[in-house]
């Protein structure tokens, strides 16, 4: 008996599962794909994409190229010829993690690259976040907006973190979608970098096999003890 309790009191002192941040880089490595949409980007478009592959697009052929993609960056810009408070450019991305693993924060730096045409011009930045089910559907479970992004953005840039509402829902894969668009009458436009995009999230391990065995054969013993 006593040798059963000891072996007991030493399986309690096993470390137990205990939840850990997972972090995934989510950042261009490449030039991405890019063209022009005048329906921007949908979240039915972002399922349809590969895993980890970038897609940018602008509204209007006057606005061409103003999404690039390079390792490390997502070079996002708006100019005045996009359609106002709708439209303009956009980047996407579809991601997955592990199974064991739900996401809790979607977290990236922003910076002003470059501004040009009137002062007065005015335009927004947003990121969305969504989950997808097996099937498609999706749920936003995170959303970001900077308005007046030229007086609000400066070129030291900022650190953003979006927290996500995942409440008791898993889902197969996830999405983003980030989008500049004009929202004042003036000319103009602004460039900005987005960079060090990182998701983040908690997985529990699932407890050691061998752990499990001697759990087992401690119980087995106690019983042929009380027998």
């Amino acid at each position: 008996m006593k040798k059963t309790l000891y072996l007991i009191g030493c399986l309690a002192l096993l470390p137990a599962a205990e939840a850990s941040t997972v972090l995934m880089d989510l950042s261009p490595v490449d030039s991405g794909t890019t063209g022009l949409n005048a329906n921007g980007i949908t979240p039915s478009d972002v399922w349809g994409y590969d895993l980890m592959s970038w897609h940018g697009v602008w509204e209007k052929s006057a606005l061409a190229n103003q999404v690039a993609f390079s390792a490390g960056a997502v070079s996002l810009q708006v100019g005045g010829a996009a359609s106002q408070n709708t439209g303009g450019n956009f980047a996407g991305l579809k991601f997955s993690l592990a199974p064991a693993a739900a996401p809790s924060a979607l977290s990236f730096d922003i910076a002003k690259s470059s501004t040009w045409g009137s002062a007065q011009f005015e335009c927004t930045y947003t990121c969305d976040i969504y989950g997808f089910a097996a099937d498609g559907s999706s749920t936003v479970i995170g959303t970001w907006s900077l308005a007046d992004a030229v007086d609000n953005l400066s070129s030291d840039g900022m650190h953003v973190s979006i927290d996500l509402n995942m409440g008791d829902a898993s889902y197969d894969s996830y999405g983003l979608i980030f989008n500049a668009y004009k929202s004042g009458s003036q000319s103009g436009g602004m460039a900005a970098s987005i960079t060090n995009l990182q998701i983040s999230g908690e997985m529990v391990p699932e407890p050691a096999t061998a752990s499990l065995g001697l759990i087992g054969l401690a119980a087995i013993l106690m019983r042929r003890r009380r027998g």
